[in-house]
């Protein structure tokens, strides 16, 4: 769905970002990297990148959303 603010988790929702995607899926997939940073600025689609890629490996695997966290200033577990 076009427009939504949530994080897009399937690749037709995904829109530009192939190249992208490739190279996550090979830097984790292929790779086995257990460990991968995916930076830039904010509002660009790096969670759904990160989501999509998750769905498509099928690997077992921990996402964390802490975007409710951005105005604190401490976080206590």
């Amino acid at each position: 769905m076009l427009f939504d603010l949530r994080p897009k988790d399937t690749r037709s929702d995904l829109f530009d970002r192939e190249v992208e995607l490739g190279r996550v899926v090979e830097y984790v997939g292929r790779l086995g990297l257990p460990i991968t940073l995916v930076l830039g600025f904010r509002r660009v689609g790096k969670s759904s990148l990160i989501l999509v890629a998750i769905r498509e490996l099928g690997l077992p695997s921990i996402y964390i959303d802490l975007r409710k966290f951005e105005e604190r200033q401490y976080l206590v577990i």
